[in-house]
């Protein structure tokens, strides 16, 4: 259960993104930089799969979680700076 909900919530933003550039509501320097937020997802996700039955392992998922979170909110805010500077 917990990977099912990881997973959703880790795609989540990358979803959102594609479906607004589609319509049109985010720009596209913002989808572009998101992109280089993928690694930190695939950390996060490979982690949890490789730990998830181990609960003293499964604490350290926060530390992943956090460097995921921020390397998001850091692409968003350099895709809006671009977009701005445009």
């Amino acid at each position: 259960m917990l990977l099912q909900v990881l997973l959703v919530a880790t795609a989540s933003p990358y979803v959102i993104a594609l479906g607004a550039s589609a319509a049109g509501i985010c720009p596209l320097p913002v989808l572009a930089a998101l992109v280089l937020s993928l690694p930190a997802a695939k950390t996060l996700l490979d982690y949890a799969w490789n730990n998830h039955t181990d609960p003293a392992r499964i604490a350290i998922l926060k530390k992943f979680g956090v460097k995921w979170h921020v390397a998001v909110g850091a692409c968003l805010t350099a895709g809006l700076a671009v977009c701005k500077a445009l």
